[in-house]
């Protein structure tokens, strides 16, 4: 686990400065990240600001990343919430945090409903990852989102027994 707020590097926007800050005292992992200025969106990466996180691996396996989220709803009803992500040189994937389908403040709507129980979103991927050392970048796609905590996890073993998971870890899986 690593908190948002331990990353290695990080890039602004190349379209308007922005780029993320650390929000103290913030959430349910008492931290997180978000960018400003507030802007709407980032429809690519690749004028998008950015974090890096360096992480080690002891041999070459598949894992799950978890990006845990405020419980934001989208800046747009109907919008969605996401980041780009890639490890490594691999592709950078779009990662959808909350869907269209997303209704904030509709008791019907049970990815809401799970948001305010749990104070937070959960965004979830499969990657393979190398043995050695690995780079995951983050880019913001939506700015009214707050990166609070990364979970990477290996695929074969067992989740942890605890409500809030894993201590930070020294950025070694």
């Amino acid at each position: 686990m690593i908190l948002a707020k331990h990353y290695s590097g990080k890039g602004n926007s190349l379209e308007d400065s922005g780029g993320f800050e650390i929000i103290e005292d913030f959430g349910k992992y008492s931290s997180g990240i978000k960018v400003f200025p507030l802007k709407n969106n980032y429809t690519s990466y690749e004028a998008a600001p950015y974090v890096e996180y360096e992480f080690f691996s002891e041999c070459d396996r598949e894992v799950t990343i978890n990006l845990h989220t405020s419980p934001a709803n989208p800046l747009v009803y109907g919008g969605e919430l996401s980041f780009f992500i890639g490890v490594n040189d691999d592709e950078i994937i779009r990662l959808v945090i909350a869907d269209k389908n997303h209704k904030g403040g509709d008791n019907s709507c049970s990815s809401w409903a799970r948001a305010v129980l749990d104070g937070e979103h959960i965004g979830s991927i499969k990657y393979n990852i190398k043995a050695g050392n690995n780079s995951l970048k983050v880019f913001a796609a939506e700015s009214g989102l707050v990166l609070e905590k990364i979970v990477i996890r290996d695929m074969n073993c067992d989740k942890d027994n605890s409500y809030l998971g894993q201590v930070e870890s020294f950025r070694n899986i």
